[in-house]
């Protein structure tokens, strides 16, 4: 059989200093890559460690491999981002710093070599690196061009840090050497020819990810993302560009709500909601395991697409897939976010994907309430909690759970009970002022008779907010409180009322006999129940916190 053109055997591989590369090449990041990443520390080592080897004089300092992919000295960067985007800047660096000592020809030609190429027949102003969509713009402008940019991404701050990192070691330079132009020249000549990298260069670009993949098998100083999208387009094989696309449009729809983080923890639960519980650090084991063929690598990345849309509803309650299922949907995910709890996700993924009409939003309340029992009664959960939310996503993946009901009986098995919600909510103690507001403003909703009371949580601390109203702290208003009894009370949800905040702000740590007036005005129910009251202390508290625990059964039902 005849090799195919593009094999892996075609391959290039040359030790080429890393300034050489930038100024030899024409380089550019795939847009589906990440933003550039280096903190400041890994900047300062990158800098460290060349000067350092250029100053100690050593023939050669190797910095690892670069993976590209193209031909005709036209290629992308699969691996090496970091390393060649932090060279270009430490070169813009010093031929702004020459420039501005006068220097305008030795700028120009710094320029022409390793930052911004003329094309022959153009004349077009074109840059020897380009970034991903994410950076390129800024970079062009910030870094190559010299123009001021205020930074509308943490990468575009991490590029201007690095700018200020690479000006400090040329003015430092500068500053304690009085033969500086020398060694600033040592400097950038060693990074062109010594500061070596080991250059793989293959024209397939699925070929290009297998080799990346082997390179870095032990994931070191890779993100997982990283990890995960290079084994994709390698299994992708003649259909990588399938594989690409749908890369970039699942971060596309992902970017404006978080980023390297965001990706994986997405990818991680809806892995646990269609396929098999994982936690991180076992993700990329378990995929590499399971999407092995070129259709299993579109496949995946179709069912990313489709997962991100859904993902990004359950994060941003203005997202049009609620306008288009409803107020009740809508009003679910604003509570779910408000009380910030993100374990149940995997399972409303797979309910988004597999329900419709009331089966979805009975579904989706089910969640709601069975996420506010379980985060009262028991807390905030960990792997367990996760673990059975993402079992049963995966019974609703697999249409073994096809109905609300059976969904609701499927987590009976950790959901806590109404015995056990009672019991827990008579003694809890909520410390996060969000959660107190939600738990209040829908108790106080259902006392007044209002329509799905758990639904509509205010968390807007200008209009509502908290009073505790026995003190944390002993004080000369309440001069018999003993510590060890403000201390387990405080925050007692029993010893917590809604105040709008200007009241709230008024009254501190007053007497109760001053408070009750203030509350007994208010115009939340619960809150003048507790102004009706003659003295406040243990007696009280707990008395209240029953009642509230009663209300918390209807308000939060689990029926099944």
């Amino acid at each position: 059989m005849a090799e195919k053109k593009d094999s892996i055997s075609t391959l290039e591989i040359k030790s080429e200093g890393l300034g050489a590369c930038l100024g030899g090449n024409s380089l550019s990041v795939p847009k589906y890559q990440r933003a550039f990443s280096w903190e400041d520390d890994e900047v300062a080592n990158f800098l460290a460690d060349v000067n350092t080897a250029f100053a100690n004089g050593d023939t050669e300092y190797f910095m690892g491999s670069v993976v590209l992919q193209g031909t005709n000295q036209k290629y992308e960067i699969v691996d090496g981002q970091q390393r060649l985007t932090t060279a270009t800047i430490v070169i813009a660096a010093t031929r702004d710093f020459v420039a501005k000592k006068g220097m305008a020809d030795v700028a120009a030609s710094l320029e022409s070599r390793y930052l911004l190429t003329k094309d022959i027949w153009t004349q077009a102003i074109q840059p020897k690196l380009s970034l991903s969509v994410y950076d390129n713009e800024f970079f062009r402008k910030v870094v190559l061009e010299g123009v001021e940019l205020e930074p509308k991404r943490e990468s575009h701050e991490r590029i201007l840090a690095a700018k200020k990192r690479s000006l400090g070691l040329i003015e430092g330079m500068s500053g304690h050497y009085t033969d500086w132009f020398q060694r600033l020249a040592g400097l950038i000549d060693y990074l062109d020819h010594k500061a070596r990298v080991i250059q793989v260069i293959v024209p397939s670009a699925a070929n290009a990810y297998v080799i990346f993949e082997t390179l870095n098998d032990r994931g070191k100083d890779l993100s997982a993302s990283d990890l995960l999208k290079n084994h994709l387009f390698g299994r992708a094989n003649e259909r990588i560009e399938e594989v690409q696309a749908n890369w970039n449009q699942m971060l596309g729809i992902l970017e404006g709500h978080g980023g390297d983080g965001l990706v994986i923890t997405f990818i991680r639960q809806l892995w646990s909601a269609t396929r098999e519980i994982a936690r991180e650090k076992e993700l990329f084991a378990r995929i590499k395991e399971r999407i092995v063929s070129p259709q299993q690598a579109v496949d995946f990345s179709n069912e990313l697409v489709a997962g991100a849309n859904y993902y990004s509803a359950l994060i941003n309650s203005s997202h049009p897939l609620w306008k288009e299922l409803g107020d009740e949907a809508k009003g679910i995910i604003e509570s779910l976010n408000a009380v910030k709890v993100e374990r149940f996700r995997p399972a409303l993924l797979a309910i988004l994907a597999n329900f419709s009409g009331k089966e979805l939003t009975d579904a989706m309340r089910y969640t709601l309430n069975g996420s506010i029992r379980y985060l009262v009664a028991i807390g905030a959960g960990g792997g367990t909690l996760e673990a059975a939310w993402s079992d049963a996503a995966r019974k609703v993946s697999t249409k073994e759970i096809t109905t609300a009901i059976g969904f609701a009986k499927e987590m009976q098995r950790i959901v806590p009970n109404d015995e056990v919600f009672r019991t827990g909510f008579q003694t809890s103690r909520i410390s996060k002022g969000f959660l107190s507001r939600y738990l209040l403003s829908a108790m106080e909703r259902f006392v007044r008779g209002e329509k799905d009371a758990e639904l509509v949580p205010n968390s807007n601390v200008n209009s509502v907010n908290l009073e505790h109203v026995l003190p944390e702290h002993s004080h000369e208003h309440w001069p018999e409180l003993d510590p060890e009894l403000a201390a387990a009370y405080y925050r007692r949800l029993g010893n917590q009322v809604l105040l709008s905040s200007k009241k709230n702000a008024a009254l501190g740590n007053q007497a109760f006999a001053e408070k009750k007036a203030v509350l007994a005005a208010s115009e939340f129910e619960l809150t003048k129940k507790v102004g009706a009251k003659e003295t406040w202390g243990v007696k009280e508290i707990e008395e209240r916190q029953t009642t509230l625990s009663e209300l918390a059964l209807k308000v939060w039902a689990y029926k099944v």
